[in-house]
């Protein structure tokens, strides 16, 4: 063999080698995540509604529920929002709508939520609402 046939051979394995070594480059390279805007609710569309006694201050044995308007800035759906309900503070439900079975301060955290595998941010802001029922 002589020198001439060896540099050919090395350059062709020298291009080789960068050939491979700039594709597995490409393949590891990351990129910074696409971060969108947190689910919300709708200005001003947040409440508890007595669906007993619809209009009336929620009394002890009447059924309420939450009511809210979805909004996602990206045009998320939504999916996994979660609902938790309270009475002096210790958990009561993670239903829509629940009766009223004694006195005390009753709250409601709703925290909205998209699909995690599209959307990220996958879960939106928090809201909250509380009212007495003292009869």
């Amino acid at each position: 063999m002589n020198s001439f046939t060896l540099c050919r051979l090395a350059s062709g394995l020298l291009l080789a080698a960068l050939a491979v070594s700039t594709q597995a480059a490409q393949v590891t390279d990351t990129t910074t995540p696409v971060l969108g805007r947190p689910a919300e609710i709708v200005s001003g569309q947040f409440d508890i509604v007595n669906m007993t006694r619809p209009g009336v201050r929620p009394r002890v044995g009447d059924l309420v529920r939450i009511e809210y308007v979805f909004s996602d800035p990206d045009g998320d759906a939504e999916s996994g929002s979660s609902i938790a309900w309270d009475r002096d503070g210790m958990f009561m439900s993670n239903d829509e709508a629940i009766i009223i079975p004694e006195e005390g301060r009753y709250g409601v955290l709703l925290n909205l939520g998209t699909d995690c595998f599209v959307s990220d941010p996958c879960r939106g802001n928090f809201y909250t609402r509380t009212f007495v029922v003292d009869q």
